[in-house]
């Protein structure tokens, strides 16, 4: 089978087949997961920030040698990236709930480096889980990674995150700037979405150093012309201040900021869905979204989201993604895999759940079959053994009633097989997948969209959205816990 029509699914790895006159091809690969190249001068110091936002710092002297240093990143974050990394969430056997994991090396031309010295590294989100440890990755025989060797680390959780910002607000920003109106300078809320402010970095250049930073931009030349001054110089601010006062500003909820936030967004048509509704404060839910995006693989050019490789050098201005408001921060001190994960409460408790998966006949096609928990972003893979696919003990340690994904994925002689099933973790559960014949251009579709074939692959839940209302009459999409007026 030729490589180049495997290219198009973006995740397919060559295995090698206990058959040497078989070619077989597992899905599922750390291989499908695209590589970020950096390149730093190891004389300075230098961070990184990935596409999915996790920054990296790596101080001068981290390498010996002054001539450059290629840095390498893989990231998997999301429901759809762990999927295609075929990482298990395992821990010599037990389960763990993953919050992200990611790869790092260091080299020079063919020469791997590690570190001298540790590197500072910062995976943000939105929602911070306590008890999260830092795992090594260790690649045992069968390919597959097994995590190791946890150790404790810091976090910034959210609420932290906005009391921190509140206090830097108010201590040097509230006499000059409002949140939502323009006063001295102008109103702070969304700074970070304006000019070239949508760097963090020229956000933080900007406020170390106003005067510098205006003679290279317009945009800040535009602002003295309009507010008549050049604003305070903060020098000793960082890149996490900024980042905790965007998480303050972020968590308000003026008018202006609602307006911003809700009215275009959540806008309902004038059909017989609305309603009139009176003033006061209404209450409705709507789905939570990702805090990481996907990969963006329909545009053209090259970018860091291509699955391509791209160069980014670091002495140069480059794009980077938003604020995020929580953050695990540790150091690292070896090139590998590490993961962000905690140990299931009580794993060694859990209620075998007797799992077993039967699939359609495939003949000899080597066949991926996991076990995917949304909601914990849980991924076990399964054995076969005397024609069922069960866990490495022979049964699945699962937490019972959680929604579950079976996922069984195959190619061989230019096809492509897979079979999807959702259900709900009982005791005992027998699963019987049919394996349908598809196309790279198909599954790369699904997988992107994050259903397959009307399984929906994140976990997904309702936010409780608390909205006040103006004494006039609004639409709004109807509640139907309300009579709707005729």
């Amino acid at each position: 089978m030729k490589l180049a029509s495997l290219v198009l699914l973006l995740f397919f790895a060559v295995l090698s087949c206990q058959n040497a006159r078989e070619t077989h091809y597992r899905v599922f690969s750390t291989d499908n997961i695209p590589h970020q190249e950096f390149i730093i001068n190891p004389l300075k110091d230098n961070t990184l920030r990935t596409s999915h936002g996790s920054v990296f710092r790596i101080r001068s002297g981290t390498y010996a040698g002054s001539m450059p240093v290629t840095i390498r990143i893989q990231e998997v974050l999301t429901d759809a990236e762990i999927l295609l990394s075929g990482i298990p969430t395992l821990s010599n056997g037990k389960l763990l709930s993953s919050d992200g994991m990611f790869f790092y090396e260091a080299g020079r031309g063919t020469e791997m480096l590690q570190p001298q010295i540790p590197v500072n590294v910062s995976i943000p989100n939105n929602t911070i889980e306590d008890g999260m440890l830092l795992f090594k990755g260790e690649t045992g025989k069968d390919s597959l990674i097994n995590w190791v060797d946890p150790v404790a680390f810091d976090t910034v959780p959210r609420h932290q995150a906005i009391a921190a910002g509140k206090a830097l607000i108010n201590g040097s920003c509230g006499s000059c700037h409002h949140p939502f109106k323009d006063g001295t300078g102008p109103a702070l809320f969304n700074f970070q979405n304006r000019g070239p402010f949508r760097n963090p970095a020229n956000a933080l250049a900007f406020i170390n150093n106003p005067a510098a930073f205006m003679a290279l931009s317009q945009y800040a030349q535009d602002l003295k012309a309009r507010y008549g001054s050049v604003m305070t110089a903060f020098p000793a601010y960082t890149a996490d201040d900024i980042d905790v006062i965007i998480a303050y500003l972020s968590s308000l909820k003026g008018p202006q900021a609602d307006a911003i936030l809700l009215r275009d967004s959540l806008a309902a048509p004038m059909d017989t869905s609305t309603i009139v509704r009176d003033c006061g404060t209404d209450s409705f839910y709507i789905p939570s979204r990702d805090t990481v995006a996907m990969f963006d693989t329909t545009g053209s050019g090259e970018n860091i989201f291509s699955g391509n490789v791209s160069s980014v050098d670091t002495t140069d201005d480059f794009d980077v993604p938003g604020y995020k408001y929580g953050k695990y921060n540790f150091e690292i001190n070896a090139n590998g895999w590490y993961n962000i994960d905690k140990f299931f409460k009580q794993t060694d408790g859990l209620p075998s759940a007797d799992l077993r998966v039967t699939v359609d006949d495939a003949g000899d096609t080597y066949l991926d079959v996991s076990l995917y928990i949304p909601s914990f972003k849980t991924l076990q893979p399964l054995y076969r053994k005397r024609g069922v696919y069960v866990g490495p003990y022979d049964s699945v340690r699962l937490p019972l009633g959680e929604r579950c994904i079976v996922m069984a994925v195959g190619a061989k002689d230019n096809k492509t097989f897979y079979a999807v099933k959702e259900t709900w973790i009982r005791k005992p559960e027998d699963i019987h997948l049919e394996l349908k014949e598809t196309t790279p251009e198909k599954l790369k579709n699904v997988m992107s969209t994050y259903r397959i074939d009307g399984v929906e692959i994140r976990a997904v839940e309702n936010v409780l959205i608390r909205e006040k209302v103006p004494c006039s009459s609004v639409l709004t999409a109807a509640d139907t816990t309300t009579k709707v007026p005729k």
